[in-house]
């Protein structure tokens, strides 16, 4: 999964605010025996005090920062999470992707492997509109990989950029863009209603 552009411009503000790593590693309270943990804080003092722009990218940054290079234990280090850092990583990237190439992009960027999760943080957000639209994408997506994985090899129709062309998806995402919750607003009120999910322990 691509890196955010938001990366560079956030890094100094990143680097000040304590932003903690620790390597995966097996067993302990924030995940499963056997799967990968790494933990990702900020100071208390910055998540009281930052914007609600700073908040939510400086915490999407550390996240993204305790899996580091990682990438083929990303789902399982994300599922080792808190409910809430799963939410927030999840359905940040949802949104991302799908504002810039629509579902399409979303299930084919992440194969799919966070769409669970994303749901079930939309849920802990109330944000139930995005989540019945998710559900909808989701059954698609399988379906659709199902018909496309049974087609002849020799069909063209059935050719990756021919099969992207006429997905159901795609009328999605306009539903999506016309959605009135304001994901970024629940999950900075969720972030500041659980701050002991966030914030460095004392």
């Amino acid at each position: 999964m691509g890196r955010p552009s938001s990366w560079v411009v956030w890094l100094p503000l990143f680097l000040a605010v304590g932003c903690e790593k620790s390597a995966p590693s097996s067993g302990g309270s924030s995940g499963q025996p056997g799967e990968p943990r790494a933990r990702a804080w900020v100071k208390r003092e910055f998540i009281e005090k930052a914007s609600n722009e700073q908040l939510e990218s400086v915490l999407v940054t550390c996240l993204r920062n305790a899996i580091g290079e990682d990438q083929e234990k990303e789902a399982e280090i994300v599922r080792s999470w808190t409910p809430g850092k799963r939410m927030l990583y999840t359905t940040s990237t949802l949104e991302a992707e799908v504002n810039n190439g629509g579902f399409d992009q979303y299930f084919g960027n992440t194969q799919g492997q966070f769409s669970q999760m994303a749901l079930e943080g939309l849920q802990l957000l109330g944000a139930g509109r995005h989540a019945d639209l998710l559900r909808r994408a989701i059954e698609i997506h399988k379906q659709e990989a199902a018909l496309f994985s049974q087609a002849p090899k020799s069909d063209d129709t059935q050719a990756p950029g021919h099969a992207e062309e006429n997905s159901a998806l795609k009328r999605l995402d306009d539903e999506f863009f016309k959605l009135t919750e304001n994901l970024s607003a629940l999950r900075v009120k969720f972030i500041r209603n659980h701050l002991d999910e966030f914030a460095t322990p004392s």
